[in-house]
């Protein structure tokens, strides 16, 4: 019908909604339909429900509800979210409202990988939230450009015409507003990481002025936790920790790395081989070049030991590591 052309200004496109600039808001995209479109950073609100994107994981091993491993044909992306009712009653949401796109290609939520957090028709009373997992398996060629081309579309639980013909808006969130893993050149001497690991960055990179090479290396009491501290020709310092958990064929884990201007980086690589220091619980460790590692203040690069896990962090931001979990601040 006549109304439901859309008006140029209304176009995505027109409003500066797309890839290029980057703007978030509502609009009429290429196909007719009513759109929201948000960064990944930002909350998606829709009339039933809003949407916020936890975490992003490209990996090539899960594990179901029984604790036992799930392969993919291609590579799984195991996207976290936290999803809120905002109707005044319970409202069924299910996996099927979400579809990845990437690389050109159309995915949808891998059903068969069973997981204990899966978003698998739950339901979500009103004004209350469920924060689980929906997975795709995805081409390696998708996988990769997750944090280059690559969106989450969310279809409302209560709309009858999706995905076909959608009745009320729909949502879009940029999966490649992400932050990017850092390349492997500034990887540490002797590993391998993943060139299409998905990075979570908080503040401002640290440019790297020259290689950094391991200095030493610590370990929780249990040896779970494992972290290698590494330093630059500018004695400039990084911390990098992992769980060893849920290591790739190729034995890849994940890593979280720490910058002393306060890079927070989530990247895969292979666990650190050598030998490491034990750090006691309770003890916090300072690193900066020429000073005791025992002693220090608030503005240096420091990671504290507890039986609940290890936080690493800086003047401002840091993260806290431990087996199953992980955050960001």
């Amino acid at each position: 019908s006549a109304a439901a052309a859309p008006k140029p200004k209304e176009t995505c496109d027109s409003r500066g909604i797309n890839s290029k600039q980057r703007k978030e808001g509502g609009c009429v995209d290429q196909n007719g339909w009513q759109v929201r479109v948000v960064n990944d950073s930002s909350r998606l609100h829709l009339d039933d429900i809003t949407v916020r994107v936890v975490d992003v994981a490209v990996v090539d091993s899960l594990r179901d509800i029984a604790d036992d491993p799930v392969r993919p044909d291609g590579r799984f992306v195991n996207v976290k979210l936290e999803v809120s009712n905002t109707t005044n009653a319970p409202l069924d949401v299910s996996s099927s409202i979400f579809v990845l796109t990437a690389a050109g290609t159309e995915n949808e939520p891998d059903t068969d990988a069973l997981l204990g957090d899966q978003l698998a028709g739950e339901t979500i009373g009103p004004d209350l939230s469920s924060t689980g997992s929906v997975v795709f398996d995805v081409s390696s060629k998708a996988a990769n450009a997750i944090t280059t081309d690559a969106n989450l579309i969310v279809f409302q639980p209560s709309d009858t015409g999706a995905p076909d013909e959608p009745e009320k808006p729909v949502g879009f969130v940029r999966l490649y507003t992400r932050a990017k893993a850092e390349s492997p050149d500034s990887a540490p001497s002797g590993t391998g990481t993943s060139p299409d690991a998905v990075g979570d960055q908080t503040g401002t990179p640290l440019a790297d002025e020259g290689a950094y090479t391991q200095q030493e290396a610590i370990q929780s009491p249990t040896g779970r936790i494992n972290c290698a501290i590494l330093r630059n020709s500018q004695n400039t310092n990084r911390v990098e920790c992992t769980t060893n958990e849920d290591p790739t064929a190729s034995g890849e884990t994940t890593w979280w790395r720490l910058d002393e201007s306060g890079a927070v980086v989530r990247f895969r690589q292979t666990v650190f081989q050598g030998e490491a220091e034990e750090m006691p619980y309770g003890e916090t460790y300072y690193f900066y070049g020429g000073v005791s590692k025992l002693h220090g203040d608030d503005s240096a690069l420091r990671c504290t030991m507890r039986q609940t896990g290890i936080t690493c962090k800086n003047a401002e931001h840091g993260f806290r590591l431990a087996t199953g979990t992980h955050e960001t601040f």
